[in-house]
């Protein structure tokens, strides 16, 4: 009941609620194999937020991010997590797309289907 009640705060309108709730959440996920997945979905939600690229709490959700995306095994949603990263990139202002940039290239140094991903091979480059 608890859970569910941190899941409804992690769906908040503010910013700060979400992730705040995320980071008890990140920790609950780890324990709880049932809840991993709704704790995906939750992050994966909120990288979308409006308030998320002027956010104060913006160091904090992209920590959380990072933990999330190098603990995942399943290759499908990491890759998506950073697709959703780079659209969210698009209309934030510089800082922030530094920082999503960094965070994707410290994950990408353990994950190899992330690593597949952002490679461009020389035919690849050749080819453009």
């Amino acid at each position: 009941k608890q859970l569910h009640s941190l899941f409804r705060c992690a769906h908040s309108e503010s910013f700060s609620t979400t992730v705040q709730a995320l980071m008890v959440l990140s920790h609950a996920a780890s324990f709880d194999e049932s809840s991993s997945h709704r704790f995906y979905n939750a992050v994966y939600e909120a990288m979308l937020h409006s308030e998320l690229p002027s956010s104060s709490k913006l160091a904090l959700y992209l920590n959380v991010v990072y933990k999330a995306m190098k603990a995942d095994t399943d290759a499908p949603r990491v890759k998506a997590f950073a697709k959703r990263l780079m659209q969210a990139c698009v209309n934030a202002p510089a800082s922030f797309a530094c920082a999503v940039l960094l965070l994707l290239s410290e994950v990408r140094r353990s994950s190899t289907p992330l690593q597949e991903m952002l490679t461009i091979s020389a035919a690849e480059l050749h080819a453009a």
